[in-house]
């Protein structure tokens, strides 16, 4: 005799954890007290989780740059880089963008856009996030009716001498 499945209850095992759609560092490992240690700590724990050696990594980088903008680029810049010692390897923006690339890590990016109040997330997010955001005018909105509604009620109600 087979057992008849309960399809109206939810599975726990089913169960996933949200996706994280701002990915961001572990504030403890990228603590610093400027934004080169934290971006330094940062690439550190990037060039780590991305799976690839730095020799690949610059490869693949140099490959996205081109000779001209790749100029020097080598292990040992990408590793001044990820050191918080050595103040004087910052990278420009357009190989900061060639590291997020390769490495496909946006918490590099997310430490810098949180410095402005703002995060980065896929693509894939903003219908959700135009559709919050759709759903927060729609309120405001209904809230303002409400409030010309009572108006109007008071309205009303001095010119029929309080008669609805």
């Amino acid at each position: 005799m087979m057992a008849i499945r309960d399809t109206h209850t939810l599975d726990l095992f089913d169960w996933q954890p949200p996706v994280d759609v701002a990915p961001k560092f572990d504030p403890e490992r990228v603590k610093g007290q400027h934004l080169f240690g934290q971006l330094a700590r940062g690439i550190s724990e990037a060039l780590s989780d991305c799976g690839k050696n730095r020799d690949q990594v610059v490869e693949e980088m140099r490959a996205f740059l081109g000779d001209d903008l790749a100029g020097k680029l080598s292990v040992n810049v990408l590793n001044g880089y990820a050191s918080a010692a050595r103040s004087e390897a910052m990278p420009n923006a357009v190989r900061l963008a060639a590291l997020v690339l390769v490495t496909r890590d946006i918490r590099l990016l997310n430490l810098i856009a949180e410095l402005c109040g703002w995060m980065v997330i896929e693509a894939k997010y903003l219908p959700a996030i135009h559709e919050a955001m759709l759903a927060d005018e729609i309120d405001r909105r209904h809230h303002e009716l409400e409030l010309l509604e009572e108006r109007k009620k008071r309205a009303r109600k001095g010119w029929t001498g309080g008669q609805s």
